[in-house]
């Protein structure tokens, strides 16, 4: 009766005496009785990880349950996988060699199709059927359409994986360097870093790019950053904005907003995120305290904001960390009021690879913080107003050098 009634619903279908979501139920995954082993979840009615991280100087990707405390086996793809999306039973590996190489969600399986991206791809995002690029050295925008029915049946539905054809492109100016992007209904909102060695003065902003017609993306807004005295600038410093990480929640937009010294890319400033009203086209910054230097990646926890703050680092000729300050996560409420902060450290009294926190990916009130330097996820739950610090994983293992966790997936 009632258990029936409610199967009625679209995407509900009985399995024995249980009314259940094919896709997305780890007990009838895909089909009735078939369970996900492994402490997997299911997605999009295939068994697969929760978390997906990408392993930039490896050239692998690597998966875990999000309930899990371990990793699973890293897998080969491409050669240095930058960015990470799923679309369908496919995962996207957006690769530096400027290719979008794709394999199978279920166990990370390289597949024969290929996409060529612009230079220097460093974001993918995916909205069915279409699939967006963010080429930061090529200055585009790229949208790519997926043609062609899934294969009926329990088993893979792209096998050969994604036919994707290029449909469209937005270029955003020489120079801007583009960094992030996230989509907000029709619209793309566009973090552009510029150009430090050359021209900087081509970014330091926020671009909207229409989407309403795919296949005709076009800039339709920019919102300029705060600049000079606004970032507070250390004694003896040149500030200069540097939007990185991009993300919306209750009708704004956030940016997170690095402070650099153009000299030597040192922190010329305290982090902040720049607050965007599309509607009105106001830009205010909030300030992330004293425990954050070159705010970098923003995402929402629920109705609370989540920024990993990379730090002032110092590298040696060979890209090795030699020292960090002010790196960590800090949290804040939906109105943009600072609740804590959780810097990144060796424990005291002990040694360790320093820490530096990069992109991350929220499932549920639990971070997967990627590590820039050695290879390692750190994991965090949010508890009400707090940050609590769970064991870190290594995912990224390398023999010597530095080991970028280059993205981290929610897998969807």
């Amino acid at each position: 009766g009632e258990c029936k009634a409610a199967c009625t619903r679209a995407g509900a279908t009985v399995c024995g005496r249980s009314c259940v979501d094919l896709q997305t139920d780890a007990f009838h995954c895909g089909a009735c009785g078939t369970v996900c082993a492994d402490a997997r979840g299911c997605h999009a009615g295939a068994c697969a990880d929760d978390v997906i991280a990408a392993c930039f100087n490896t050239g692998q990707v690597v998966g875990l349950p999000a309930s899990a405390e371990t990793r699973g086996p890293s897998v080969a793809v491409g050669t240095s996988p930058q960015a990470l999306g799923v679309m369908q039973d496919v995962l996207l590996v957006l690769d530096a060699s400027t290719v979008l190489c794709q394999a199978r969600l279920s166990d990370y399986g390289e597949l024969p199709a290929r996409t060529a991206t612009g230079l220097v791809p460093n974001q993918v995002r995916v909205r069915e059927p279409y699939v967006f690029i963010l080429n930061s050295t090529s200055n585009t925008l790229q949208v790519l359409r997926r043609d062609g029915a899934p294969v009926p049946g329990p088993g893979p539905r792209f096998p050969q994986g994604l036919a994707l054809t290029n449909v469209g492109s937005v270029n955003l100016g020489p120079n801007t360097n583009p960094y992030a992007f996230t989509l907000v209904g029709p619209d793309a909102y566009v973090t552009l870093l510029g150009n430090l060695q050359s021209d900087a003065s081509a970014g330091g902003r926020v671009v909207r790019v229409s989407l309403a017609d795919p296949t005709a993306p076009r800039v339709t807004g920019s919102f300029p950053l705060p600049s000079g005295e606004a970032l507070e600038p250390f004694p003896g410093r040149v500030p200069l904005p540097a939007p990185a990480g991009i993300t919306a929640l209750g009708g704004r937009v956030f940016a997170a907003l690095g402070n650099l010294d153009a000299r030597d890319y040192a922190s010329a400033g305290p982090g902040f995120l720049a607050v965007i009203d599309p509607a009105s086209g106001a830009v205010e910054r909030l300030a992330l305290g004293p425990d954050c230097l070159n705010a970098f990646w923003v995402e929402p926890v629920g109705e609370r904001l989540l920024v990993s703050c990379g730090g002032s680092a110092t590298y040696d000729r060979d890209f090795n960390l030699t020292d960090v300050r002010g790196t960590g996560l800090v949290l804040l409420d939906a109105g943009g009021r600072v609740l804590t902060s959780l810097p990144l450290r060796c424990p005291e009294g002990t040694s360790c690879p320093l820490p530096s926190a990069g992109r991350f990916a929220v499932v549920g009130a639990r971070a997967y913080v990627g590590d820039n330097n050695a290879g390692r996820l750190f994991v965090l739950d949010v508890v009400g107003d707090s940050l609590v610090a769970r064991p870190e994983l290594l995912v990224c293992p390398r023999a010597q050098g530095p080991s970028l966790v280059s993205d981290v997936l929610a897998v969807p």
